[in-house]
This record gives C-alpha cells, structure tokens and sequence, in this order.
C-alpha cells in the first residue's frame, strides 16, 4: 500500500540543514539541533519557540519523557534546558550522546571517536556532585570499549542503554551489567528502542530491520528491498519506520515484519521519528526541510479509542493538543459529544473554531466523506459562516449521489439536533449552489404525517420552533415550510 502523498502537519524550511531532531513523545514540540551549533523547539505547528546557539559542535539532541528536559550533546559537553528553553545545568566534557532519566538524577554518557576506533559510555549520578549546579557529576562507572559506536539509545527510565557498533549491537544496565552482546552479519545503519527497552531494532547495510528482546535473541525481521538507515519505532512495536539511504522515501513495517506502504518524502531523509501511538511520523530531509506528518495507515477506531481514554482520564489538555497537532476528526468527535460537562463543550467548540483552515479542511472532508460520526456537523454549525467556503468547496468535489447524501444526513443532524444553524447552512449552500437540494425534500417527506412515528415529528415541531426563535433565513425557512 502507498499512499498517494503524505498527509503534512507541517512542513518547515531552514537556511541550514538539521542534523537531527527530537520530537515529545506526545508530537507537541520538536526540539532540533544543526552543525552551526544552533538548537530550536519549535511547536506542533512547526512555530519557533526558542533557539539558542551553543558552544561547541552538536553531536545529538533529546529530551526526557514528559518533556521536561531537552538535552544536546557537543564536543564540549552536555547542555541541558528547561522546557521554557532556560539552561539548567552543563557538563563541561565532551560528549557526543546522552540519556537522562525522568527526574534527572541518572545520565548514561556516550563518548565515540571513530579516528582512534576507541568509545566509552558512562553513567553519571546528578545528586553526588553538582551535576544540577552546572558541574560534572560523580562518575559511578565508565565502560570502554576498542571500537567506536555509531548509534546510541537508551530506556525511558535509564534504566539501561544500547550502542549499535559497525557490526555489534550491546546493551548493559546501570548497574554496568552486560545484558547481551549480539554480533550482527552486516553494517548497523539505525538503532530503535521500545520506551522500556523490551525490544531493540537495528536497520542494516543489506535492507534488513532486526528486532532483540532482552536476551539478545532475534525476535523480529523485516525487509526493505533496498539499503536502509535510521529507524523509529512506536511505543509497543507495532509499527516501524525505516528512511531509505539510496533515495527520498520511507518505508513502513508492521509488528510481522511485512512492509505495508512506503512513501516519498522531498529528499533523502537523513533522521525519522514515529509517536508513540503510531498516529505522527516526522522526517528530517537532506535539502533542510523537516516535516511533521500523519501516519495513512493509523486506524480511525485507534484514535476514537486514544480520545476516550483521554477523556475518561480527563486529559482535556492532552486531548485538545491531539486534536490541534494532528487534526483527527475523530478525537473532535470524542471531544465535544463524549464529555457531558457543559463547560467542556463549549472550550470545545472555541477550539475547533481556532482550528487553521488546513486542519479545518480536513476535518470537514473527513465530515463530508461521512469518514467520521455525523455528531460533528454539531461543531460545523457552531462556526459554519466561517467554514462554509470549505463544505462549498468539498460538496463540489463529491458526485451527485453523495452530495445528496451529504445533504440528508446534515437535514437529519438538524432535525436531532434541533439545531437551526444546520438548517441556515443547507440555505446557504441551496444559495450559492444554486442547487433545490432533493435530500431534504426526500427526508421530510419520509417523516410526513403517514409514515412519521410520533418523536420524529415531536422533533420536527421543535426544530420549527427553534428555527423560529432563531430567525432563520428566509431561504431556510421557505425549505423547511415547503414540508412541513
């Protein structure tokens, strides 16, 4: 399966090329670092929230679990910001890449210099000496090895690390426990790593993903066709992503190993990320461009599912941004008919209407398309004067027999509803159209006093009402009046 081109969040241009990049586990912010020395956070809309620029080369970039913390990693040490973008604290020595624990008392320390063949990783306690005051912690251990690594993760927790080496992938744990050293047939090219490190994915030089549980045995194989580098995984395996090396495209695995799309991207993509639900992908690419996309092949009931959690958690903060960073139909629909509170429905409909036209474009296509639950025609008329050229403009895309079809379900929304907003939107798109709209004549002649059971037409009598107190168009009206 490949889609014909990806859906972009945001696509942002710089005068330099990235060099890599480290989205939040919840695809609100993108921390990314360049060769000049410069590091950015920029927000889900790809808006530049802070950049400073460092002392030193930029060897990597991360950031801690729930954002807290974004970390770079130079030749000249480990400098680490606040979410606000206010530097914490520094380890003056060098360091090329980094993991830091949750509440940032733990750090393994990756050092590798390809010129000599020699590197080294270290764990670092914060609380033993003034790594939080800007000095280099106390060393509890430092393992070195006779090769240099090319490729560095590490647990959420720090709990343990891996380091893909030329043919060599090793993990140890904080207590310098060697926890598997697998020797692989061919060059190591990218390096994944489940949040807790149950499973290891490493790309190679002959189009292989391989997957590694905890003992180091192969749990997992894919195949490219073709040589791949870096790679990212979702938060439970099920999907990863692969950058070609030969040209600009990206390939998709699913948790057999079956390759289920591939898709270009504007050039070779030097660095990808997947979330942890599978539902954004973002790309660095070679001609300074990093994209923020939407995953094709993410499931409509998955992310109806992520919303509802959210909302039972009541996460209306995690759930708003969702919908904001990734302009899923469905998460609007969860949004305003899942929650009863009053008040949560109308911050909802605030934050639709802020929505920026592409997102609202999509969610109304998806709307038209009938690719999500009617409910949503609720947030339409809460703003429908605004969205109207976008439902003219997606209604005239669609062949008779849908556009038709549209028509009826949004007379019948309005009929539910009660909603004499619906009802203005159908006059107002009979006006410009210049269409009689037969969808409605087909629904109210289907709930006529002959066939109409009694709470059809106890809605019928309370939509005239409030059509009414609204003082709907008289356009609207002469087409409500003409049945009724």
């Amino acid at each position: 399966m490949s889609p014909s081109a990806l859906d972009v969040v945001f696509s942002k241009k710089f005068a330099r090329l990235p060099s890599e990049m480290s989205p939040f586990a919840d695809g609100s912010c993108v921390a990314v670092v360049f060769a000049n020395g410069v590091v950015m956070l920029l927000d889900a809309g790809g808006e530049v929230l802070w950049e400073h620029t460092l002392e030193g080369r930029p060897a990597s970039v991360g950031v801690t679990p729930e954002g807290q913390h974004i970390y770079v990693s130079t030749d000249r040490g480990l400098v680490i910001f606040d979410r606000s973008g206010n530097q914490l604290r520094r380890v003056k020595e060098r360091v090329d890449n980094a993991v830091l624990s949750p509440d940032g008392r733990f750090a393994f320390l990756g050092v590798s210099d390809a010129t000599k063949h020699t590197s080294s990783v270290s764990l670092y306690d914060a609380t033993k000496k003034g790594l939080l005051k800007r000095h280099p912690g106390a060393v509890v251990w430092r393992e070195k090895f006779d090769d240099a690594y090319q490729f560095f993760a590490g647990a959420r927790d720090g709990s343990r690390v891996v380091l893909g080496f030329a043919r060599r992938v090793v993990c140890m744990d904080a207590e310098q426990t060697l926890v598997f050293d697998h020797r692989t047939a061919s060059s190591v090219k990218g390096l994944a790593v489940l949040p807790d490190m149950s499973r290891v994915f490493f790309s190679t030089f002959d189009g292989h993903v391989v997957g590694l549980g905890l003992d180091g045995r192969r749990v997992y194989s894919a195949e490219a066709g073709e040589e791949v580098g870096k790679i990212a995984c979702d938060g439970k395996g099920d999907w990863i992503i692969a950058a070609s090396r030969l040209k600009p495209m990206i390939f998709m695995f699913d948790r057999d190993g079956k390759l289920v799309w591939h898709f270009p991207v504007p050039s070779r993509p030097i660095h990808v990320w997947l979330s942890d639900d599978a539902d954004s992908i973002a790309v660095c690419c070679g001609n300074d461009e990093l994209l923020m996309c939407r995953n094709y092949f993410m499931q409509p009931e998955q992310r109806v599912q992520r919303a509802l959690r959210l909302i039972n958690e009541r996460d209306y903060a995690s759930l708003s941004l969702q919908v904001l960073a990734r302009s899923s139909a469905e998460s609007l629909t969860a949004l305003v008919n899942a929650v009863k509170d009053g008040t949560v429905q109308e911050s909802s409909y605030k934050l639709i209407g802020k929505l920026p036209e592409q997102t609202l474009s999509r969610v109304i296509g998806a709307m038209v398309l009938d690719d999500a639950p009617g409910q949503l025609f609720r947030c339409l008329a809460t703003f429908y004067m605004r969205a109207l050229p976008l439902v003219l403009q997606h209604v005239g895309n669609l062949d008779d027999g849908a556009r038709q079809n549209f028509y009826g379900r949004l007379a019948v929304a309005a009929v539910r509803g009660k909603d004499a907003r619906l009802f203005d939107l159908l006059g107002l798109i009979h006006l410009h159209r210049g269409e009689l709209v037969p969808a409605v004549k087909r629904f109210f002649e289907a709930v006529s006093m002959e066939n109409c059971p009694e709470p059809a037409m106890e809605h019928l009598r309370e939509a005239r009402e409030a059509l009414e107190q609204a003082k709907a168009t008289s356009e609207v009206d002469k087409l409500f009046t003409t049945f009724v």
